[in-house]
């Protein structure tokens, strides 16, 4: 009865991540098992700071803390073929904070910050929804919403792009779900995401592509989803020029970021990723 129960679930959080709308199915009592989950300090210090400064994302940190557990338990298992191929597993895992998502980012919140801060926020959500659409994939599940959330997740960041930057917890977010989402997007999609990721690893006060990396990793990541793709996207960042930004970047609202324009390279060797 309980695994008919979660494969009603499963196939109405399909449906529903597809339309962004709040789940009609709810978690079978006891599945939860992540409610009251803590984060490691540095999650915990960088959560403290988002919720202070935007309070309205109290229900992101929630999220947070359910992700990291989920991706500590999986990169201790990434290399299990039973793991991989436990199937109800795999929906009481990922399930529950799907669930969660849906429903706190359609309604339960009262959402009063300022247009950036939505944007960065919706750039977030998309990106935890992508993660566990790549999870969905390597357990043999329907991952059918991934194109979708791709497509919606480089509409989303074009549009965040022409907003203020952030050198707070809220930039902190923003690096985190650029690099997220660029780490689940084919190849030929990363060349809209690397000039922001550059620019606002500059905003951040972050000197290379490592830096970058070890600040993403210290929230939330999956090895099993995002490692491939590491090196890559960390040598198209530090090969990146200034003189490639298309012009939309040049704009009379980005000079309060202090980004020094120049033609020089920003280079250096990404040797521990």
């Amino acid at each position: 009865m309980m695994n008919e129960r979660l494969t009603i679930g499963r196939l109405d959080l399909v449906g529903r991540t597809v339309t962004n709308s709040q789940p009609r199915v709810s978690i079978p009592r006891g599945l939860d098992v992540h409610r009251n989950q803590v984060g490691t300090p540095e999650l915990e210090q960088f959560l403290s700071s988002l919720e202070t400064g935007c309070p309205e994302m109290t229900w992101m940190a929630t999220i947070f803390r359910k992700m990291q557990l989920i991706s500590n338990i999986i990169n201790a298992k990434d290399n299990s073929k039973e793991f991989w191929e436990d199937e109800i597993g795999a929906i009481r895992l990922i399930g529950p904070v799907t669930h969660n998502i849906l429903s706190m980012n359609n309604g339960s919140c009262i959402k009063t910050h300022n247009q950036s801060d939505q944007a960065v926020e919706d750039l977030a959500t998309l990106a935890f929804l992508m993660l566990l659409s790549g999870l969905k994939k390597e357990f043999s599940l329907n991952a059918s919403d991934m194109p979708l959330l791709q497509a919606q997740f480089a509409q989303k960041s074009a549009s965040v792009a022409c907003l203020s930057a952030d050198d707070g917890p809220i930039g902190r977010l923003h690096i985190w779900a650029l690099i997220t989402g660029a780490s689940l997007h084919p190849m030929s999609a990363k060349e809209v995401l690397i000039p922001q990721i550059f620019l606002l690893m500059k905003t951040l006060g972050l000197p290379n592509a490592v830096a970058v990396f070890n600040n993403v990793k210290e929230l939330v990541w999956i090895n099993a989803l995002q490692s491939s793709e590491a090196r890559n996207l960390a040598n198209e960042i530090e090969n990146y020029t200034t003189t490639s930004l298309p012009p939309f970047w040049i704009h009379e609202e980005r000079k309060d970021w202090n980004i020094c324009m120049t033609t020089d390279n920003f280079r250096s060797s990404p040797t521990s990723l």
